[in-house]
């Protein structure tokens, strides 16, 4: 394409893009807001957390011990 078409295509293309109707930009902060403002339920599996690592913790040191042969003969 030579030059001068490409010139001419180009303010043809600026032109329709100039004539052409945009939709209006849509009012987002509403919604975002309350999005990032909104509280988490609380969490009741919190008090219950810990318990549930040491009881964890607990079959793990068992198995430890089992695996020892002395331990395990006892």
């Amino acid at each position: 394409m030579s030059v001068e078409k490409q010139t001419q295509w180009e303010s043809h293309l600026e032109h329709l893009a100039a004539d052409f109707p945009y939709p209006a930009t849509p009012d987002l902060a509403p919604t975002v807001l309350a999005l990032t403002t909104r509280r988490a339920p609380p969490r009741w599996h919190r008090s219950v957390q810990p318990a549930w690592v040491l009881i964890f913790v607990v079959v793990l040191l068992l198995a430890g011990l089992f695996t020892i042969p002395p331990v395990r003969a006892a």
